[in-house]
């Protein structure tokens, strides 16, 4: 299934009335991920790349501590999912 962003901002316009900011955060959110996790295939993947490059900018070994996972595996998935999503480092 392969999501389409006009279907998001459907979701979040048909409840308009009845969204509070969070509502909008949280469905923001979902759509961001359901982009990079159907571009990446991988959910570790889409939810290391997320959380230590876009959303929070946590640093690689906080989030590892918090996912109970080796800093070096998160490095892993980060690079990887820079090298689907053609990242280039400046």
């Amino acid at each position: 299934m392969e999501f389409k962003i006009e279907d998001g901002w459907r979701a979040i316009n048909d409840y308009q009335e009845e969204l509070t900011a969070l509502d909008i955060g949280r469905q923001i959110a979902a759509v961001e991920l359901a982009v990079l996790a159907n571009e990446l295939q991988s959910p570790a993947e889409t939810l290391d790349y997320w959380m230590t490059q876009t959303l929070y900018s946590t640093r690689q070994s906080s989030w590892a501590d918090d996912r109970k996972a080796s800093p070096q595996t998160v490095s892993d998935r980060v690079r990887s999912a820079k090298e689907k999503l053609d990242f280039e480092e400046a």
